[in-house]
């Protein structure tokens, strides 16, 4: 297995890999550590089996979060600026 992303949403070729992993199991994990915090990334996975067919996800978007941040922070930060409600909690 292998991981494709690129800064940003914008459609077009993936600028960055991970390491392909080449045991053949259908549990993977991929840690990437050059993410850059409060940034957005658009990624894919793919595979291939023991008969070389390759299958590719389809695109995910991540946002990730900002030094010092939790994922509470962030869940609660983006609702506050689409619904603008939470502010006054």
């Amino acid at each position: 297995s292998q991981i494709f992303w690129k800064e940003g949403v914008a459609k077009g070729d993936f600028i960055e890999s991970s390491r392909l992993d080449k045991e053949l199991t259908t549990n993977h994990v991929a840690v990437i550590t050059s993410f850059k915090p409060g940034s957005v990334y658009r990624f894919q996975a793919e595979s291939v089996d023991a008969s070389g067919n390759i299958s590719r996800s389809t695109d995910y978007t991540i946002l990730t979060s900002k030094k010092g941040e939790t994922v509470i922070d962030l869940i609660i930060t983006n609702f506050q600026d689409i619904f603008g409600f939470l502010r006054k909690l």
